[in-house]
């Protein structure tokens, strides 16, 4: 019984689109343009925050940055000489990083 109600409502559809060819193709530029919308969102999450990095050990990846809480600025190690030679003085006191310490 469902099926042929199914079938009942897209025989009436696809009449009604062959009917009006501007609303047909109006509908069909719509789920193209949507379908390739989603497939590029989708493509870009992926790329981004599920695929992993292309180098071992992705996962024990740090960012090392300083910060001056009265000027609320923040330095990389190649924007000042201070923040180098800690970041330089860093490997040595830390203990479970050992490709760190390895130049």
């Amino acid at each position: 019984m469902q099926h042929s109600i199914i079938i009942r409502v897209l025989r009436y559809s696809a009449r009604r689109l062959w009917a009006r060819p501007t609303h047909a193709a109006a509908v069909i530029l719509t789920l193209a343009l949507a379908i390739g919308a989603n497939t590029a969102v989708f493509s870009a999450l992926h790329g981004l925050l599920f695929k992993p990095l292309p180098f071992a050990n992705s996962e024990q990846l740090v960012q090392i940055f300083n910060s001056y809480p009265k000027t609320r600025a923040l330095a990389t190690p190649l924007a000042s000489t201070a923040a180098d030679t800690k970041a330089r003085r860093w490997p040595s006191a830390a203990t479970n990083t050992p490709s760190l310490t390895q130049q």
